[in-house]
């Protein structure tokens, strides 16, 4: 029963700390909207569009715009790509074509771990900010150089910082951040992330949409609450699986008890005839079979959350909480299932007359 509740409590934890994940912490910091393909040309008349909508485009924490270029790696320190020496957990960044904004101010949530961030009107030879685990996956350091194919023209970029990135929040949040200066004859488009209420979504999407109708725009917070609920859905089919193996401790735990209750029939009838009450007999078992039901759910408990938090926080990246409780329901329930298996073996030992046992010893 415990090595089963230890895997319980395991997917338990798991799958609130990744609800959570999406639907408090990502609902609250990621973008209300967020908008593509906006032609370079009309990026003016587009701000002041939004900026008729209540928005404040000169808030940096409720509106963004940035130009947007899609190419992917093809070297590292001049050797052609090779990406089984990426490390698999990084690998995702030269798995195929990746966006890439280039951007003259540091952005606020951008926090440098090693190097400098380039001028506002820096014009000299393509740089490129990393997210310091790609960076580290990808064996690069400030001064390597790494090759991108943007627009079918292979760039070489010099590393000039590596930043941390927090994914869940609101602004660049992207691998790469390339320097001003060589791709605008490109003319590429732009993206934009809007932070606004949800009863002004709509009045903005048709404002979008009547004035700019090949810009295309997506509601996180929908796709936000549809993915809590495929979280939800598959946790349901997880947690079946795992209390399937719980069950089974649970049967083994009943055969355990009605084994018990055979060898506890002299140990009953020596309490009744020392003037033990039938309650208090089952009181004694009820208090026992609790307390190592107890000493079982701690330990399963431990184990489940100790195995929990590298997968919450390595794997998946996510902010760890402890959900205290699902935990303490998972803990109770156990508790009352052992206390009531030892009701079960106190009322079978009591079923036996004390004299009629005591005299086949």
């Amino acid at each position: 029963m415990g090595l089963g509740l230890s895997l319980l409590v395991f997917v338990v934890v798991i799958q609130a700390n990744l609800i959570r994940q999406v639907e408090e912490t990502a609902a609250a910091n990621l973008p209300a909207l967020f908008v593509t393909q906006i032609p370079q040309l009309e990026v003016e008349t587009f701000d002041a569009l939004i900026a008729q909508q209540d928005v404040d485009v000169d808030d940096p924490e409720m509106y963004r715009r940035t130009p947007l270029v899609i190419g992917r790696v093809t070297s590292l320190k001049g050797v052609d790509l090779d990406e089984e020496a990426v490390a698999p957990s990084e690998r995702w960044v030269v798995d195929g074509e990746i966006g890439m904004p280039y951007i003259a101010r540091q952005p606020p949530e951008a926090e440098l771990v090693e190097g400098e961030w380039w001028p506002e009107d820096y014009t000299g030879p393509l740089l490129v900010s990393i997210e310091a685990d790609a960076a580290r996956g990808l064996g690069l350091g400030i001064g390597d150089t790494i090759g991108f194919r943007i627009f079918g023209r292979d760039l070489t970029a010099e590393v000039a910082s590596l930043r941390t990135v927090d994914w869940g929040s609101f602004g660049a949040n992207t691998a790469f951040i390339l320097s001003p200066g060589t791709l605008e004859a490109a003319q590429p488009q732009h993206i934009a992330i809007i932070q606004t209420e949800p009863g002004n979504e709509t009045r903005i999407i048709n404002a979008i949409a009547s004035d700019f109708p090949n810009v295309v725009v997506f509601q996180t917070r929908e796709a936000l609450a549809a993915a809590g609920r495929l979280l939800g859905n598959i946790s349901i089919a997880i947690n079946a699986a795992a209390s399937i193996v719980l069950l089974a401790g649970l049967l083994v735990l009943f055969g355990a008890f009605a084994s018990m209750a055979r060898e506890r029939r002299k140990e009953a009838s020596l309490l009744k005839t020392l003037g033990a009450s039938r309650p208090q007999v089952l009181g004694l078992y009820a208090a026992e079979f609790g307390l190592t039901g107890a000493v079982a759910s701690l330990i399963g408990t431990a184990i489940g959350i100790a195995a929990a938090w590298p997968v919450v926080t390595q794997q998946f990246e996510a902010a760890w909480t402890t959900p205290w409780l699902e935990v303490s329901i998972i803990l109770a329930a156990t508790i009352l299932v052992s206390a009531i298996g030892g009701l079960v073996v106190g009322r079978a030992t009591l079923q036996h007359p004390p004299m009629r046992v005591l005299r086949s010893l």
